[in-house]
């Protein structure tokens, strides 16, 4: 194996970069309120498709988005209870967590059987 020894003064360079996504990458997620743009790639969607749920009602108004200044704002926390198809006006948090706890035992008690 060779070794190229003439590109260690670089790893303080590629360290600070590799930091920097690091950070993007947290804030994205941190983020809770999407624009279009943003909602298709966290939910892996092209902007069209998001377009045309909104206009076929999939996301309702006032509970998944709301629109601002002619944009469209995504609410992170309702759109992820869409996906898990959580209802958040009928179901409690406690409710939720219970919920997930019986799927992971089901799941569990499933694969030792």
């Amino acid at each position: 194996m060779e070794y190229h020894f003439e590109y260690l003064d670089q790893l303080p360079q590629i360290l600070a970069k590799q930091e920097k996504l690091e950070s993007l990458i947290n804030n994205q997620i941190d983020k809770r309120w999407f624009n279009t743009k943003d909602i298709a790639i966290y939910l892996g969607y092209s902007k069209e498709s998001i377009n045309k749920k909104v206009q076929s009602g999939d996301f309702e108004l006032g509970v998944h988005y709301y629109k601002k200044t002619g944009k469209l704002l995504f609410d992170k926390n309702e759109v992820d209870n869409w996906v898990m198809g959580i209802d958040s006006s009928k179901t409690s948090t406690t409710d939720i967590v219970n919920n997930i706890f019986d799927d992971v035992i089901k799941e569990t008690v499933a694969i030792n059987n």
